[in-house]
């Protein structure tokens, strides 16, 4: 499942020199061991010092990631949903810059480093009607739209919630917004309720 995994999210991303996911060796591989690709010379994202010294953006770096992920979620419909530190490296490219294809014009990654993803053991996918319901919640909490956020907590079917879905999404209370900043009675419990009744696809994309 990893090597399918990993072979189609490579298929995905293959005209995206910005993206390395490493190549599997089918003939060094048993059904217990996949030998894949070495990347050298990558250093993981919670390193930032050695970006530093690499001369490498952790801004353009986490830039890089959202549309990576964005990419995965809202387009694809196919995301990495074991994401953590361990599981991303961050490749300088100074030495490959002439080999690969120019995009010094996007004011987000630049040419100097590409992401790499490893351990592609589990993805999901989400189908069309829940990806634009993931999306309008998205654009009701970017900008706030305290309505909008009514309506797709109702076609979530966790209206009574709908009020804590930004919590968990931005750690921002809604109604702080509302109370000039004071803070709002929430419960541990009240958490526990609304993740336990949100849909799988939201509560991975949110783990994501």
């Amino acid at each position: 499942r990893e090597k399918n995994n990993a072979n189609r999210v490579r298929e995905l991303f293959k005209n995206d020199c910005r993206v390395k996911i490493p190549m599997v060796y089918d003939e060094l591989s048993t059904k217990r061991v996949l030998t894949m690709e070495l990347i050298e010379s990558a250093v993981q994202p919670t390193n930032h010092e050695a970006m530093r010294k690499l001369g490498i953006s952790t801004h353009r770096v986490v830039q890089g990631l959202c549309d990576i992920f964005g990419k995965m979620i809202f387009h694809d419909g196919f995301f990495h949903a074991d994401l953590h530190p361990g599981n991303i490296l961050i490749q300088p490219l100074r030495d490959y810059a002439g080999t690969l294809s120019d995009f010094s014009h996007d004011p987000v990654w630049g040419k100097d480093f590409r992401i790499v993803l490893l351990d592609h053991g589990l993805y999901h996918e989400i189908k069309d009607d829940m990806r634009v319901k993931l999306a309008e919640l998205w654009t009701s909490l970017i900008p706030f739209n305290k309505q909008k956020l009514i309506e797709i907590g109702e076609k979530l079917g966790i209206n009574e919630h709908h009020d804590k879905l930004p919590l968990l999404i931005s750690r921002k209370y809604w109604k702080s917004t509302i109370d000039c900043g004071k803070p709002m009675n929430i419960s541990v419990l009240d958490i526990l309720n609304l993740i336990g009744k949100l849909p799988q696809d939201m509560t991975l994309m949110i783990k994501t």
